[in-house]
This record gives C-alpha cells, sequence and structure tokens, in this order.
C-alpha cells in the first residue's frame, strides 16, 4: 500500500485527484473537494519540479548539485546578484590600480563575457533547472578557456568567474 507522500513523489498529480475525490467521498462535497484541487495544485507542481535531476559534473566527472531552481528568471536574478558583487569589487580593484596593477580590468573583463554567456543563452523551457545546468556548463567551459588563456597570470579573472559559477551551487556552508 502506498502512502500519501510516496503518491506525490510518483505520480503528484494522480495524487492530487485522488485525494480530491476522496474528499468528495467522504461526504464534505464536491465545492470543497474543488477546493482542495485549486489549493493543492501549486504545490504538488513544485514537488515535481523539484524532482528534476539538478546536478552537473565537473571536469574530475564529479555530479555538483545545483540550487532549485523554478523559472529562468529566478536563474538571471540570482546570478545578477553574484555579478554585482563581483563588478563592486572589480570596480573597487580598479579604483586602486596602483596596488592592484591590472586585477580590476581582467576581473571586469571576466564579468564582461559572463554577461555575454548569460545573455547568449536562451532558456528553451519555462523550467528553471535546465538554463541553470546549462549556466553552470557554459561557466565550467568559460573557466577551462580562461586556464589555458595566459591572459591571466594571476587568477583574478578565474576567481570571478569561479564566484558567479558557485552562486548556482548548492552549498552546504551558505545561506541554502
Amino acid at each position: 500500500m502506498r502512502t500519501t507522500s510516496s503518491l506525490f513523489a510518483t505520480a503528484p498529480f494522480a495524487a492530487l485527484i485522488t485525494l480530491s475525490l476522496r474528499c468528495w467521498q467522504s461526504g464534505c462535497g464536491i465545492a470543497h473537494a474543488v477546493l482542495v484541487l485549486l489549493l493543492s495544485a501549486p504545490q504538488v507542481r513544485r514537488r515535481a519540479l523539484v524532482r528534476w535531476p539538478r546536478g552537473t559534473p565537473d571536469a574530475d566527472g564529479r555530479v555538483i548539485l545545483l540550487r532549485p531552481f523554478f523559472t529562468a528568471a529566478q536563474v538571471r536574478a540570482r546570478l545578477a546578484d553574484a555579478l554585482a558583487v563581483e563588478a563592486r569589487t572589480a570596480n573597487q580593484h580598479q579604483a586602486d590600480a596602483q596596488y592592484w596593477g591590472p586585477t580590476g580590468a581582467i576581473e571586469l573583463r571576466a564579468i564582461d563575457e559572463i554577461q555575454d554567456l548569460i545573455l547568449s543563452l536562451r532558456p528553451h523551457t519555462a523550467h528553471g533547472g535546465k538554463f541553470a545546468a546549462l549556466c553552470h556548463a557554459g561557466l565550467g567551459t568559460m573557466l577551462a578557456q580562461w586556464r589555458a588563456d595566459s591572459g591571466d597570470p594571476d587568477g583574478f579573472g578565474l576567481g570571478t568567474i569561479h564566484s558567479v559559477r558557485r552562486a548556482l551551487e548548492l552549498r552546504g556552508d551558505r545561506d541554502d
């Protein structure tokens, strides 16, 4: 016999209909059954979306779990926040160029390339998990290109890309 929670995990919408039919059969009335159906639908839809695979392999073949995103707009907002933090740091480094040298310019170049990557990726669906995986994989490719490039001798551009990429990852040491 299946429990209600296992029904939600395997067939969320069938479980929702079953729940509303049980409510109606128990004498609550059709209006109450429809109300249960309408109020529970967004929660069931969210549970179904969270089951989407959120991991992408890194260069070593390990699977990195990504944060659960429901829409591409949430992914873009998360990336925009991470880019704003990195841009603030890059501008501070560029303002103190006597100490930091070309570090600020390198970081800003990395930020520009990240923004170009994000704009070039078009979300194929409204599902944010797929778009987050595309962005994460694209940033991984960008990391490999920056490692091969000799224009970032101290690795500050790599650090900028890593920081933005980590904003998409599910990490236990952050605000998950």
